[in-house]
């Protein structure tokens, strides 16, 4: 499990230095022994499938922000980045697709007056289109 740039900085820091995984064990979920980020940013997690707490520096809980119970999930082995405001996505940082960075609002400008609302159609025609309809007899 990786800790992406992103994530780091919505957390207003610059490493992983003092983060850590507690692998949750069993059906009530016992946390086990935390393991420490390496200087890369990676923890590695020894299961094919692994339920984990994620703990900031000084050790208190950064909850998933898609999971109830705010512990992360892994049904797949492979590489997993903690990215954004705390989602987790597949890949290691560096296989993650490119952002392009947020388009920037448009200006404000003075609010236009409101418009009239739009004419109904004219029922003018209604005559014409209704005798053309009328059968003739001859």
């Amino acid at each position: 499990v990786y800790l992406s740039p992103l994530f780091l900085e919505s957390m207003g820091l610059n490493d992983a230095a003092g983060f850590k995984v507690a692998v949750c064990q069993g059906k009530d979920q016992t946390r086990g022994k935390p393991l420490p980020f390496a200087a890369g940013g990676c923890a590695q997690i020894d299961a094919l499938v692994a339920t984990f707490e994620l703990l900031a520096p000084g050790g208190t809980s950064v909850a998933c922000p898609v999971s109830a119970d705010g512990l992360f999930y892994v049904f797949f082995p492979g590489k997993y980045t903690i990215d954004g405001v705390g989602y987790l996505s597949t890949g290691s940082p560096s296989e993650q697709p490119g952002r392009l960075p947020m388009p920037s609002p448009p200006p404000v400008t003075a609010l236009e007056a409101p418009r009239a609302p739009a004419e109904r159609p004219s029922m003018a025609l209604a005559p014409v289109l209704q005798e053309r309809a009328a059968p003739t007899v001859s």
